[in-house]
């Protein structure tokens, strides 16, 4: 069973998602920005045919982007200086970023895992039918939630926060230090999950607290494997979630 497919026993409510730096909303879902990338030996032709892998995906994404190494301080190109192939809807709702050595989709009003993950299929289908990549070395999905605590009922952004950590938590809010919280996890084998856990201020000036899931394997995969091992991730994300937040914000936001 998937971790957000629409189910009473473990999805996310999925009303129209706010952004940190947007217009305020009260609606109570968490989830920000969910990304999927894939990893794999750089591949130079990559900057050769992009035109061609817009083609395959012009009707979905018309827009385009380059983004450009940044020089350093000394005036120097930073090292290595990798720049992205970035499309995107009409919406900005979804983006496909593209570099020699990675594949990635951005999703930053979050429905279902069903939408996202038939979107993340006509990417990865278009991708492999130019680049004859063999294997992965580092596929990862991410959930980013931002907590408004108005809007979910809690008091503080603490609140959020398993018992379990929350003592440390409210110990590093006092610190300068904008991260306030990594926690790992070993998941599987081979599956890792990562929590950073950081506070905000969203722009009418709430205090709230961003959950940066990260689940990913770093072990190589042939390509074909993406598909399997993605529905894997996207159900231990909803396992990773639960090990970080608390019982409050789990009855708040989990079916």
């Amino acid at each position: 069973m998937n971790a957000f497919r629409n189910t009473k026993q473990n999805d996310y409510r999925f009303p129209t998602a706010y952004n940190i730096d947007g217009e305020m909303n009260t609606n109570p879902n968490q989830i920000d920005r969910v990304i999927f990338q894939a990893r794999f030996p750089a591949m130079l032709e990559i900057d050769r045919r992009i035109d061609e892998f817009q083609g395959l995906l012009r009707g979905r994404y018309p827009n385009y982007q380059r983004t450009q190494p940044v020089p350093s301080g000394l005036g120097i190109t930073a090292i290595p200086a990798i720049s992205d192939h970035i499309l995107f809807t009409d919406d900005g709702i979804w983006t496909v970023t593209l570099s020699v050595d990675s594949v990635s989709l951005t999703c930053s009003k979050y429905k279902d895992w069903s939408e996202f993950k038939t979107n993340l299929d006509q990417v990865i289908d278009a991708f492999r039918e130019l680049f004859d990549v063999k294997r992965s070395n580092r596929i990862g999905l991410r959930y980013i939630n931002a907590i408004r605590p108005s809007a979910l009922g809690l008091k503080k952004p603490q609140d959020a926060v398993n018992e379990k950590y929350r003592n440390a938590m409210e110990t590093n809010l006092e610190s300068p230090v904008n991260v306030n919280m990594t926690l790992s996890y070993e998941l599987t084998d081979d599956i890792r999950g990562r929590t950073v856990l950081t506070e905000i201020m969203f722009n009418d000036g709430e205090k709230g607290l961003l959950i940066d899931d990260d689940v990913f394997i770093e072990v190589q995969r042939p390509i074909e494997r993406m598909n399997d091992i993605t529905d894997e991730l996207n159900r231990l994300s909803l396992e990773v979630f639960k090990k970080m937040a608390s019982e409050e914000l789990q009855k708040k936001v989990i079916l």
